[in-house]
Formats: structure tokens, sequence, C-alpha cells
């Protein structure tokens, strides 16, 4: 069985209100992509960057898991139509190397002020 890479940024972190979900999935470790950060509820939202747009302060902190297609057909569900999943590229914590992952972005507009400028939704 073929797996694919997620990388995830909000409640389905390890530790987040829906970690379960990724239950049968394999922690490959920490991440972080190029993107911006929104508060849109009581989840987050990313808007993802251009890599040559990037500075310090424009990282967003998750982690990447490799999951099987069944369960990226149920994180494409409960993500919902807010959301579209795409590639891009993720960088690991322990290594440095770049490695390209299925992420889910925000699609709707966000306010300036909801932006976390952390970039982790667990440290908000």
């Amino acid at each position: 069985m073929s797996t694919l890479r997620v990388f995830v940024y909000g409640t389905l972190r390890s530790g987040a209100s829906n970690s379960f979900r990724m239950e049968g999935a394999l922690l490959l470790g920490s991440a972080t992509v190029a993107g911006q950060l929104y508060r849109v509820d009581w989840y987050p939202g990313i808007k993802l960057i251009a890599p040559n747009e990037c500075s310090l302060s424009t990282g967003v902190v998750g982690e990447v898991y490799e999951v099987d297609r069944a369960l990226l057909q149920k994180l494409d569900a409960y993500e919902g139509s807010e959301y579209r999943r795409i590639k891009c590229a993720a960088t690991l914590d322990a290594t440095g190397e770049d490695i390209e992952v299925f992420i889910w972005e925000y699609i709707d507009t966000v306010a300036a002020e909801s932006h976390i400028p952390s970039g982790d939704w667990l440290k908000q």
C-alpha cells in the first residue's frame, strides 16, 4: 500500500483537539512550511506564500505524517469545502530536508487582525 505525506498545522497536530483523527498515520516529525497562519474560528487556516517571499516570520509550524489513501480521504472530508488540498514543500526540523507534502490551505479571505505571528497554533 502506498503512503502519502501530509503536513498538519492546527487541530490535527499531536496533543490538539482532533489529533485522534491521525490514528494509523506515521509521524515523521516536526516541520515548517512557508506561509502565514490565521485564526478562522476555533481552528486555524494557512495562506501559503512563495518560497522566494519567505522570511523568518513567515513559517508555519506543524507536523509531517505518512498516511494511506483511505485516511487521506477522511482528512479531506474533515477539512471540508473551506480548504483545498495542494502540494507544497515542508522543511523537516530534524534534518533541514525539504520534502513534498499535501497541505490543506484555507481558501476564504482572512482578516489581518486574525494573523498568528508565531505561526504556531499550539503556542498562540
